[in-house]
């Protein structure tokens, strides 16, 4: 009994465990979504975006230092440079390019995504608001720039320095103001004491000193002020305070460190270098940076000395001040940032990029190390040196010969090169070429368009790209006839021109005789006997430039010679 109720609970327990199980397995599943397919985004579509950055914000009008304008280009999809080539037309409101006086407008080509070029100010106090477009394409579309500088009213007057610095309260001496913009009539005055001016230059003022009023023994230092113009609507006035100093002593030398040459060496040490100045006296001392120098030779103006090594050779490229003290009497004189320890020379860029061929684009070479004296040659050409600093050699291209019209317009193309005359340590770019260029004439018309055989008809062509000398042909079937130039006219700053006046030239009768050269036939009183008569004839008119061989295309049909005998010659039968 007991263990038939012990089977029937275990039969209960099997069933329902039975029962459970089927019910999990019936249950029916959550459907699953396939996985969703990865979307690609399209990848960004390529663009052009430019930027304009200036050397200064504001320059002096009437100065002959310009603004240097740099336009780059970047593509919108990567950020990478604009291809090489791109090109890019800068645009101002106010002053021109590259030369004082220059055009508005000049059409740039970037290389290695930027170009620059030079903008001379007006004599007009304004805004240049400065624009660059490259005009649109099928791969990058357009893209434009802005920016602005201002001319502003020029400042004639400043002082750098007094040489000799220092000397007796009993003035008399002479001593020399160092500046700029000095214009007489001038005023010069010590304190408040006016000095004598012996001599004026741009530069340069040569005075007396005045005497010191109750001087009492200890070196006094007092302003000195110069006033350009003096009394003039338009006067102008600087002053150096303590430029000079009164002292006991008189005369004592004061040393005045003015320049370094080469400002610039290893750090290793062992550059020869030659410190231009004033007020030097033997014994000296020298210093860069912290480190004395070895010193060769003192004169007054003159310290050759070479330069030591630098206590952490291993460490960038650095600049150091330049230091010269008097032993004599303990005066110093420091010139910040004098000499530059590190990299050699280079050349990072340059721009403009081109030159037309007759030269006189202000062109700036970038980089470091760059001492004076240096040459400098772009495409392979020695160029005229303008000014020379540290980063920046700016020279002005010289004209090059045309041996043959190029058919892509580049005369020559080369590297751009910088050479320190004294030390012979150069630079050369390296995959990045300067090019001279030429603009190939090109006729649009003429007028008046006809004219008679015996020629001397003033026309008047008009074009561009004309550079004188020219000779303009009228070309009549297989005779070319030269005209007589009177003049060039409509020309910029480069020379090229838009106008051109030139008398006809004289036909001979063969050019309207058709192909025997005795005219067409004709019968003009209606006997049916026919003569010849010489009939009106077109020419074709082209511009020939003399100095580089590039001709103008010919412009078809362009004038009509009309003969000077227009009759039926021997209408008449011989034999009635």
């Amino acid at each position: 009994m007991r263990s038939s109720h012990r089977l029937a609970l275990l039969l209960t327990i099997l069933t329902a465990v039975a029962l459970v199980a089927g019910c999990s397995s019936d249950k029916p599943k959550t459907p699953t979504q396939p996985p969703a397919t990865p979307v690609t985004p399209a990848p960004p579509q390529p663009g052009a975006a430019l930027a304009i950055t200036t050397s200064a914000g504001a320059i002096p009008i009437g100065s002959t230092d310009p603004v240097q304008v740099t336009v780059s280009g970047r593509r919108t999809d990567n950020g990478t440079a604009l291809p090489d080539g791109t090109a890019v037309t800068l645009r101002t409101t106010l002053g021109g390019f590259n030369s004082p006086g220059g055009a508005a407008e000049v059409n740039l080509t970037l290389v290695g995504g930027r170009a620059t070029a030079a903008l001379f100010p007006a004599n007009t106090i304004g805004i240049a608001m400065l624009r660059a477009e490259k005009p649109a394409d099928g791969r990058y579309g357009f893209a434009f720039a802005e920016a602005q500088v201002r001319f502003v009213e020029r400042e004639v007057t400043y002082i750098q320095a007094v040489s000799p610095n220092v000397g007796s309260p009993n003035g008399g001496e002479i001593v020399e103001v160092l500046g700029g913009g000095f214009e007489s009539p001038v005023r010069v005055v010590f304190g408040s004491a006016p000095a004598v001016v012996r001599a004026v230059s741009e530069s340069r003022i040569t005075v007396e000193t005045p005497q010191l009023a109750g001087f009492s023994g200890t070196p006094t230092p007092v302003a000195v002020q110069v006033t350009a113009r003096y009394g003039a609507p338009d006067q102008r006035s600087d002053s150096l305070a303590n430029g000079f100093t009164y002292a006991a002593s008189g005369g004592t030398l004061q040393p005045l460190v003015l320049s370094v040459t080469p400002a610039s060496g290893p750090n290793e040490g062992g550059t020869n270098v030659v410190i231009n100045g004033d007020g030097f006296e033997a014994p000296v001392q020298v210093f860069f940076g912290d480190r004395e120098a070895m010193v060769r030779n003192v004169t007054r103006t003159r310290i050759e000395a070479v330069s030591p090594p630098r206590a952490n050779p291993n460490s960038g490229p650095t600049p150091v001040d330049i230091r010269v003290v008097n032993l004599n009497s303990g005066l110093s004189h420091t010139l910040k940032d004098a000499f530059r320890y590190g990299t050699a020379m280079f050349i990072s860029s340059f721009g403009p990029g081109e030159s037309p061929f007759s030269g006189g684009v202000l062109v700036t070479i970038y980089g470091q190390g760059f001492a004076e004296p240096v040459a400098a040659s772009l495409a392979n050409y020695a160029q005229q040196v303008v000014s020379v600093s540290g980063t920046q050699v700016v020279v002005r291209t010289v004209a090059i010969p045309v041996t043959s019209c190029p058919s892509d317009n580049v005369v020559a193309r080369g590297p751009a090169a910088v050479t320190n005359i004294e030390t012979g340590e150069g630079a050369t770019t390296q995959g990045l070429e300067f090019m001279y260029t030429i603009q190939k004439p090109l006729l649009f018309g003429l007028a008046p368009t006809s004219g008679p055989q015996a020629g001397n008809t003033t026309v008047t062509l008009t074009g561009a790209n004309f550079r004188a000398p020219v000779a303009v042909d009228f070309t009549v079937g297989s005779g070319t006839y030269t005209g007589i130039v009177q003049a060039v006219s409509g020309c910029d700053a480069n020379g090229y021109c838009t106008t051109i006046t030139v008398r006809t030239p004289a036909l001979p009768n063969s050019a309207f005789g058709g192909a025997f050269g005795d005219g067409e036939d004709c019968d003009d009183n209606g006997d049916g006997y026919k003569g010849k008569k010489w009939v009106p004839v077109n020419a074709s008119v082209l511009v020939r430039s003399l100095e580089t061989g590039c001709d103008t295309k010919p412009l078809s049909n362009a004038f009509l010679f009309t003969p000077t005998d227009g009759s039926c010659r021997n209408d008449v039968d011989p034999n009635p």
